[in-house]
């Protein structure tokens, strides 16, 4: 893994994409730095990853927005691409809470939103729809994660 940076502009997206979606490198950067320029995203955090860490799904950017954090809760969205063993690539993005059930999962997404790619103008595509959904959640909140797991039908935090 590499990284935290705080741009995707510090991204060697050229280096992590695989051939045939080099093309949606600019697009990528554009919705990107759109997305970590929000006046919501306090927090933003890019990471890529020039090894595989799965063999099914290898995650190759990602960017973490933290909208609340303390010691042991967390709301966060979550925005990336993976390549796949068939070469297609997927995009997904969450807002992610932490867990409070008996059994601790650590975290659960409570929206989420995914598309498989198979090119480049489907992969800036899909990476625009999940910047969307994620840029909706900064416009709207709300900004703490309990009134996300009382929506969600999760165990609210005790206390």
């Amino acid at each position: 893994m590499a990284g935290p940076v705080s741009s995707i502009a510090y991204v060697p997206l050229h280096e992590v994409l695989p051939p045939g979606f080099a093309r949606a490198e600019g697009r990528l950067r554009e919705i990107g730095s759109k997305l970590e320029r929000h006046h919501s995203a306090d927090r933003v955090s890019w990471h890529w990853y020039p090894e595989p860490l799965d063999a099914s799904q290898r995650i190759l950017v990602r960017v973490t927005i933290t909208l609340y954090n303390t010691r042991d809760d967390w709301l966060e969205l979550t925005l990336y691409l993976a390549g796949r063993e068939d070469g297609h690539l997927v995009v997904e993005s969450a807002v992610e809470v932490a867990c409070w059930c008996e059994e601790n999962h650590n975290m659960h997404p409570v929206r989420d939103f995914g598309r498989d790619v198979e090119d480049d103008f489907e992969l800036a595509d899909a990476f625009a729809a999940g910047a969307k959904m994620l840029t909706a959640v900064l416009n709207e909140g709300p900004f703490e994660p309990q009134p996300w797991r009382v929506a969600a039908g999760l165990p609210i935090r005790p206390g």
